[in-house]
């Protein structure tokens, strides 16, 4: 169950990130992640009320500090250190930063929470690992030029991102066990939504994002890019960690790039290149050795 909802929720992501990249036209970073979350935490509240009967969670004191804490790290700090890293180093870099997070995951989850991985799935999660950064280590003109200190900078930036992810998917692990998936979305986004917003403030970008909602197409793909990629989605990725390995849930969560090739073929009639086709061909043969592992 944890690996499918993985697989999907990494899908759902590719999906959603067409929308939000569209609506980024005319929002920014951190307004687009504050209305992604507020709305997410909105409808996961709305969901929980329907069928647990409650609109927040209760939960133990210290789960809820622990819980807040990996939204603000996941949701505030890293999302914000992996766009500082964007716009210095060029997506498809950036992208490739992440391809640590599942390795740095699995041997913290050892470490600290006693989850070793089966043979069978360290040869299931290198192998699809190796797909995903075959197609992402491509030279691609979308890159761009880089200004002199920019790539380490870049790099260092986008390492910090990814262990912020891996920490949020530790503490989502340990602190959220006892609570359904639903219950933990709706802490960790309200929280962050909270976060966002007080980021939001401190940049004075409140008016920018009304003037941006005001465009009914932006609402549109804002609401799609949420419904998606941040209700179903978010809700999917906390089944996975919490129903699988946290080394195994963060590989198949960190192909999304595989995902999007189809996705943007389709949605953007984006050409897929040779090299790609091979790359995603061997990241599906790591997920089925992961699934069957």
């Amino acid at each position: 169950m944890g690996e499918w909802a993985a697989i999907i929720c990494s899908v759902l992501w590719a999906v959603g990130s067409v929308y939000f990249a569209r609506a980024g036209a005319r929002l920014t970073p951190v307004a687009m992640n504050f209305v992604k979350c507020a709305a997410g935490a909105l409808m996961m509240s709305v969901t929980l009320r329907l069928t647990e009967g409650v609109w927040f969670p209760a939960m133990d004191r210290v789960d809820a500090l622990w819980l807040s804490a990996s939204a603000v790290v996941g949701l505030a700090l890293g999302d914000s250190l992996y766009f500082a890293s964007l716009m210095r180093i060029g997506a498809r870099r950036a992208l490739l930063t992440g391809s640590v997070v599942p390795a740095f995951t699995a041997v913290a989850a050892w470490y600290l929470l006693s989850e070793p991985m089966s043979q069978m799935q360290v040869i299931g999660a290198a192998v699809t690992l190796a797909g995903v950064t075959w197609v992402l280590s491509a030279r691609d003109a979308s890159d761009g030029p880089l200004q002199p200190g920019d790539l380490a900078v870049g790099l260092l930036l986008g390492i910090g991102a990814a262990i912020c992810q891996v920490s949020t998917n530790l503490i989502t692990k340990d602190s959220g066990g006892a609570m359904s998936a639903l219950a933990v979305g709706v802490v960790r986004l309200g929280v962050g939504a909270i976060a966002l917003g007080l980021m939001l403030t401190l940049q004075r970008g409140w008016s920018a994002l009304r003037e941006a909602l005001s465009h009914a197409d932006t609402r549109v793909e804002i609401a799609a890019g949420t419904m998606l990629g941040t209700y179903i989605g978010v809700w999917l990725m906390n089944v996975a960690l919490l129903q699988t390995e946290a080394g195994v849930a963060a590989t198949l969560l960190s192909t999304s790039p595989i995902w999007i090739l189809p996705v943007s073929a389709y949605m953007q009639q984006q050409p897929i290149s040779a090299r790609s086709w091979v790359g995603a061909a061997v990241a599906v043969a790591g997920i089925a050795a992961l699934c069957l592992a």
